[in-house]
């Protein structure tokens, strides 16, 4: 899914912030409004996205974030079930092995129009007053090698 790997730089709002990322995947700002997105290669019918957005509440933190669980849990089942999707699996509330930073992790898969789904989002603390909302949507059948290039991205992230 890409061996080559390229330096990204970018500002978030007053955030510096640089990762390394494949250089076969694609990188938009601004995007369905997220601040940036990483689309990976046409591989197959769906691509891989990955999205990177400064959370605006100077207050966030991961205790607020792990109480907000449940309700997270409720919409998007909701979401889910409206789109006349099923759920297969939530995850919420983890950490992922070898990533140090302060963090928060949760994972859906679910079957929408005939596709499994893997959903994720991160929520990492970046520094004393700036976090990062990192998400990502897969199919399922990709997730094992989306997964290597999720991790190395989430541990090259510096701001």
């Amino acid at each position: 899914m890409g061996s080559v790997w390229l330096e990204k730089k970018i500002k978030l709002n007053e955030a510096n912030l640089s990762f390394r990322a494949p250089k076969s995947w694609q990188m938009v700002n601004g995007l369905y409004g997220r601040d940036v997105s990483l689309i990976g290669p046409e591989l197959g019918p769906k691509r891989d996205v990955i999205t990177i957005e400064q959370a605006q509440n100077q207050s966030f933190s991961i205790d607020k974030e792990k109480k907000a669980l449940p309700r997270y849990k409720k919409l998007k089942a909701s979401w889910i079930k409206q789109k006349k999707g099923t759920v297969q699996r939530f995850d919420l509330g983890k950490t992922l092995p070898g990533l140090k930073k302060n963090h928060l992790f949760n994972e859906v898969s679910y079957r929408l129009d005939g596709n499994d789904f893997v959903e994720g989002d991160l929520f990492m603390k970046c520094s004393d007053k700036k976090f990062l909302n990192i998400s990502f949507l897969t199919l399922k059948n990709k997730q094992e090698e989306f997964k290597k290039i999720w991790v190395e991205i989430l541990r090259s992230i510096k701001c």
